[in-house]
């Protein structure tokens, strides 16, 4: 039995720092797309306008006052991504932009 298990959570840990490997393209390149594009100040118009020109599907969150968006990459599905959220204040305008990656496991 602790055979099995032990080999259970090997086939696991390679599997999740696979996941943590494949991701980082990904999220260097959505971080670096945004904190290019965008910026403090940014109105509501200019970040749709940012994530639909870079293919990045959102959604807004009213009760948040955020657009948010998570990007996968086929490679690392379904264990890790990227999530992004671009906070606004509450005159519509970009207060933060948030980019990190995301992990979830068996």
């Amino acid at each position: 039995m602790r055979a099995i298990v032990g080999a259970l959570l090997a086939m696991i840990a390679v599997i999740v720092s696979g996941c943590r490997d494949c991701i980082e393209p990904k999220f260097q390149e959505v971080k670096g797309l945004l904190d290019g594009k965008l910026k403090v100040g940014d109105t509501r118009e200019r970040v749709e306008e940012v994530l639909k020109s870079a293919e990045i599907g959102y959604t807004y969150d009213r009760f948040s006052n955020r657009y948010q968006s998570t990007v996968r990459d086929a490679r690392c599905e379904p264990y890790a991504a990227v999530s992004v959220y671009v906070n606004l204040d509450t005159s519509g305008k970009v207060s933060k932009v948030e980019v990190s990656k995301t992990y979830t496991s068996l």
